[in-house]
C-alpha cells in the first residue's frame, strides 16, 4: 500500500520550518541583544507632536463645470523655533534664511508695522489684526502705548540680542521674523509661516545643506483660473478683528483664509473646509518616523454658479471696446473745445458722466463711474452712458433690460451692461447723420447739441 505522504517530502518541510525558526531566532537577537541600546535611546528620545492638516478649499465652477477658482498644493516654510534658537547665532541663521528665500523669488511672512527702511515710522495702513499684534507686544514687554516705532526698534535690539554690526536693513529684517516668532507665543495661534509657495529648488536647496531651524510643509494656495468677473468671484484673505469674532463660534483657527468678497464670502459657509489633527513622531535630527491622523481633514464642497465664463468674456471684452472707443472720442472733443476755447464744455463733458474706467485694474478692482447729474431733474446717478446721454434715459433703459446671470448682488453685471451698451451703440448708429428733427429731440430732452454737427 502506498503511503500518503513521502519521507522526502516530509524532511524538506521540517527543513523549511527549522529555517524559518533559525531566522526569526537570528533576527530576534539582533534586535533585542545587538541594537537593543540603540532602538530603546532613539525611542526615547523621538519627538512627538501635533500638528494642523490644512483641509483644501472647494472650488468655483460654472454653470458648464468650467472651473473659475481652484487650490493648488504648495510648499511652505515653518520655522522651528526649539532648533532654531539652539544655534550660537539665531539671528544670523535667520538672516540667511531671508536672503536664500528672496534670491529664488520668494519673500517672507513679515506684517511687523514698521517701515522697512530708516527712519523707522509706522506704517500708515496699519490693519486691526497688526494693531491688535502690536498693543499685545507693547503690553506684554510693559512697554507704553506710545512707544514710538524707533523707541520699539531699540527695543528689539535689546530683547533680541541683535548685534550692532548689523545694518538698520538687516536689523529691521532680523526683528520682523523674531517678532512673528515672539507674538505667536503672546497670543496663541497656529505655527509661524515663515514663506508660502516657495520653489522647489530652494526646498532642495535647504534640504541638502540641512539648514536648521527650518522645516518644509505642504498646504494649499487659492488660484484664480480667469481673469473675467472678478467681482463676481471675490477673493480670500486673512480675517479681521470682526470676522474673528464671527468665525470663532464655527471652530476657524486665528490663521484662517475666508472669503472677503463676491462668491468666495457668500458661499463662506461651503466653500471652507475643516481641518484635520495629526500625531507627527520624529528624531531629534527632524527625520519623520511616523505620522497618525487623529482627525482626517474635511475638504470644503464645490459651488456651481450660473454664469457663463464664455459669455462673461465676450461681455467684458466689448465693454473694454467700447469704453477705450469712447474714451479716444471724448480725446477729440476735448481737443477741439480747448482749441477753440470752449472750457466750460470741457468741464460739462468730465462732469456730466463721461466713462472713466471700468476694466479692472487688478484682479479685485471694482468698477469705477463717475456720477451723472440730470440737466431736467438735477437728479444724480451712477451709470454706464456716453458722453451725451440723458442719465434719466439710461434708468429707462436699465428698466428694459433683462436681469443678468452672473452673481452681483452689489454691482451692476457685465452681461446687463453689455446689453445696455449694444442699445447705446445702436442708437448711435442710427443717428450717426444729424437733421433737424434729431437736434429738435435732443433739445427736447434737455440736451443743447453741439455747433459742430450738422
Amino acid at each position: 500500500m502506498d503511503r500518503i505522504i513521502k519521507p522526502s517530502r516530509l524532511a524538506a518541510l521540517v527543513l523549511f520550518i527549522a529555517l524559518l525558526v533559525v531566522i526569526y531566532i537570528v533576527s530576534l537577537y539582533k534586535l533585542q541583544i545587538v541594537k537593543g541600546a540603540e532602538y530603546y535611546e532613539q525611542s526615547q528620545n523621538s519627538i512627538s507632536t501635533t500638528s494642523t492638516v490644512a483641509a483644501a478649499r472647494g472650488n468655483i465652477l460654472d454653470r458648464y463645470g468650467r472651473v473659475l477658482v481652484s487650490n493648488r498644493v504648495c510648499n511652505n516654510l515653518i520655522i522651528d523655533s526649539d532648533e532654531l534658537f539652539e544655534q550660537d547665532d539665531p539671528n544670523a541663521v535667520i538672516l540667511e534664511l531671508v536672503r536664500s528665500v528672496r534670491d529664488s523669488g520668494g519673500d517672507v511672512t513679515d506684517t511687523l508695522p514698521i517701515t522697512k527702511e530708516a527712519p523707522f515710522e509706522y506704517i500708515e495702513n496699519m490693519s486691526e489684526l497688526q494693531r491688535t499684534r502690536l498693543d499685545a507686544y507693547l503690553k506684554e514687554n510693559k512697554l507704553p502705548s506710545t512707544t514710538t516705532a524707533v523707541e520699539l526698534m531699540a527695543a528689539f535690539r535689546k530683547n533680541f540680542g541683535i548685534d550692532n554690526n548689523y545694518t538698520s536693513e538687516e536689523t529691521r529684517i532680523i526683528a520682523g521674523i523674531r517678532y512673528e516668532i515672539k507674538i505667536r507665543y503672546v497670543i496663541a495661534t497656529s505655527d509661524y509661516v515663515f514663506a508660502e509657495d516657495v520653489s522647489m529648488d530652494l526646498v532642495t536647496k535647504l534640504l541638502e545643506q540641512d539648514f536648521p531651524g527650518v522645516e518644509v510643509t505642504q498646504s494649499y494656495i487659492r488660484e484664480y483660473n480667469t481673469k473675467y468677473a472678478a467681482h463676481v468671484l471675490g477673493y480670500i484673505g486673512m480675517m479681521n478683528e470682526t470676522e474673528v469674532k464671527e468665525y470663532r463660534n464655527y471652530g476657524y483657527p486665528l490663521n484662517a483664509l475666508v472669503g472677503k468678497d463676491g462668491a468666495e464670502k457668500a458661499f463662506e459657509s461651503y466653500l471652507h473646509g475643516v481641518d484635520g489633527k495629526a500625531i507627527v513622531t520624529s528624531t531629534p535630527g527632524g527625520t519623520v518616523i511616523s505620522t497618525q491622523y487623529e482627525t482626517e481633514p474635511s475638504p470644503g464642497n464645490h459651488v456651481y454658479l450660473t454664469i457663463d465664463e464664455g459669455l462673461q468674456a465676450a461681455a467684458e471684452q466689448s465693454l473694454e471696446r467700447f469704453i477705450k472707443e469712447n474714451n479716444a472720442q471724448r480725446e477729440i472733443d476735448n481737443a477741439l473745445y480747448e482749441a477753440n476755447g470752449q472750457t466750460d464744455k470741457i468741464l460739462d463733458m468730465i462732469t456730466g458722466g463721461a466713462v472713466v474706467a471700468v476694466k479692472q485694474a487688478s484682479r479685485f478692482a471694482s468698477p469705477v463711474r463717475p456720477p451723472s447729474t440730470c440737466p431736467r431733474c438735477a437728479k444724480t446717478t451712477w451709470s454706464l452712458t456716453p458722453t451725451r446721454t440723458d442719465p434719466c434715459l439710461t434708468a429707462r433703459f436699465k428698466a428694459h433690460t433683462p436681469p443678468a446671470r452672473p452673481l452681483s448682488p452689489a454691482l451692476p453685471s457685465p452681461l446687463s451692461t453689455s446689453l445696455l451698451l449694444t442699445r447705446l451703440q445702436q442708437s448711435t448708429a442710427r443717428d450717426a447723420t444729424p437733421s433737424t428733427r434729431r437736434r429738435d429731440t435732443l433739445r427736447n430732452a434737455g440736451f443743447t447739441p453741439d455747433a459742430t454737427e450738422t
